[in-house]
């Protein structure tokens, strides 16, 4: 079978030389008219994952070079050839660039990369319940739910992403200890062993599955990805500063837990991991016992949490900025913008939250009240 390249090649030339242009292909019943079929490498769970990334794993497969597809036997083409051909010539063309963690290691890796992600690392196999995943299924699965973070963010915030974002966000996962530690050594210049987060410019979040918060669990990773990416991705916007240092935890943490939660409909982590250890809460989703929390507490709550980092907050600190943010959404959602721009502009939360919700904060804080106990459930 002539080539896509061959064919085209031959047609200009006939066509300069005055003869009539080659028929177009129409492919056979055997292909559906198409000229291709699907490349049997590639299994119905991915391959819709990987048909919409950058994957070095389906790049580098022989028969199709991440194409997904492959030519037709049984016939000499068809109307979906030169999609294919064009497909494999990006896939290699971004292969063929060198990727600084591949040189430092001197390794290939696994990564999968999007218009707002770069997820890398090497991750062999993990566990799912009973059964076991992949290491390039789990980078797949952990890129889908945070593109699904970055939607929910572009929506609420009203992002331009050309205009917003400053940097792509990267997130590294490793399987064995000694990978991890030489990435913090080595790359990031840093002497811990657990998890790494730079925010605000150029994002950058790094763990080992192998702890032992983590378990090697490909939920538990792929809810961590979902919680990170947001704090990653409203770090970045807008001006290139993390509101989690300045004062600002509230905001932070609470924005990170409801995105994990819509995106994986539970919570699993603490926006520090390694600085809390295990989650105290039992309610998967938080709604009954915040009700209950607030029920048996007269002081007030968004009052004493205002000014404390992320790292500050306590266990119930992090609960209640998830429900407050829960109610920002569903209450105020045109505030998401202009109060995170206030908050990376240093204005005091009382000011911005009077200025952009249109309450005090103590009128905020009753309305909040208000709202919980009509809608979170008591059981």
């Amino acid at each position: 079978m002539l080539t896509i390249a061959l064919s085209v090649a031959l047609s200009a030339n006939l066509f300069a030389a005055g003869a009539d242009p080659l028929p177009a292909l129409d492919g056979c019943r055997r292909c559906k008219f198409r000229g291709v079929v699907a490349c049997k490498e590639h299994d119905d769970d991915l391959r819709e994952l990987e048909a919409t990334v950058y994957c070095s794993v389906a790049a580098r497969c022989e028969p199709c070079g991440g194409a997904l597809l492959v030519d037709c036997e049984h016939c000499e083409g068809g109307p979906d050839n030169a999609a294919m051909e064009a497909r494999r010539a990006e896939l290699a063309a971004w292969l063929a660039v060198p990727h600084p963690l591949e040189q430092e290691l001197g390794m290939e890796l696994i990564r999968v990369e999007d218009d707002r992600f770069l997820f890398a690392g090497r991750v062999e196999r993990l566990k799912r319940g009973r059964k076991r995943v992949d290491g390039h299924h789990f980078f797949h699965h952990a890129a889908r739910d945070a593109a699904h973070v970055a939607r929910l963010v572009d929506e609420h915030y009203a992002v331009v992403p050309e205009e917003d974002y400053r940097a792509r966000m990267r997130l590294w996962f490793w399987q064995d200890r000694e990978d991890h530690a030489r990435v913090m050594r080595d790359y990031l210049l840093s002497s811990s062993t657990g998890d790494y987060k730079l925010l605000g410019k150029d994002p950058i979040f790094s763990a080992c599955t192998s702890d032992a918060i983590f378990e090697n669990d490909h939920d538990v990773l792929v809810a961590l990805s979902a919680h990170n990416a947001a704090h990653m991705l409203t770090s970045n916007l807008f001006r290139e500063q993390w509101i989690g240092l300045d004062g600002a935890g509230w905001f932070d943490a609470g924005l990170a837990h409801w995105y994990e939660r819509e995106v994986v409909g539970e919570h699993r982590h603490y926006c520090v991991d390694e600085a809390h250890g295990r989650w105290e809460w039992t309610d998967e989703d938080w709604r009954v016992d915040v009700r209950k929390f607030l029920a048996k507490r007269d002081e007030r709550v968004w009052t004493e949490l205002v000014g404390m980092q992320t790292g500050e907050l306590p266990d119930w600190g992090h609960a209640m900025s998830w429900s407050l943010y829960d109610w920002l959404v569903a209450t105020k959602p045109e505030a998401l913008r202009p109060l995170l721009e206030d908050l990376k502009a240093l204005k005091p939360a009382r000011e911005a939250v009077k200025e952009r919700v249109g309450m005090d904060l103590l009128a905020a804080e009753a309305a909040w009240r208000e709202w919980v106990v009509e809608t979170y459930p008591r059981k």
